[in-house]
């Protein structure tokens, strides 16, 4: 995760955040593994998808190069 863009980081930590509050104020909504580490998985997962989704090409070889540690 060192090579993750801080953006990325964030939206995986809010994203987390927001899923342990739900599963205290509204647990019925959730679905899947609603166990602690269940949730990380979930917010994760979700923060990877949408950040992935809103890449340009462009952006996305450059996330690339950054999390393999190259330089283009």
């Amino acid at each position: 995760a060192s090579h993750a863009p801080r953006s990325l980081l964030e939206w995986v930590e809010e994203g987390t955040q927001g899923l342990m509050e739900l599963r205290d104020s509204r647990p019925d909504l959730l679905t899947g593994d609603t166990s602690i580490p269940g949730l990380i998985r979930q917010g994760r997962t979700r923060a990877i998808l949408d950040y992935v989704a809103g890449l340009s090409d462009q952006q996305a070889v450059q996330v690339h190069a950054q999390l393999n540690g190259t330089v283009l």
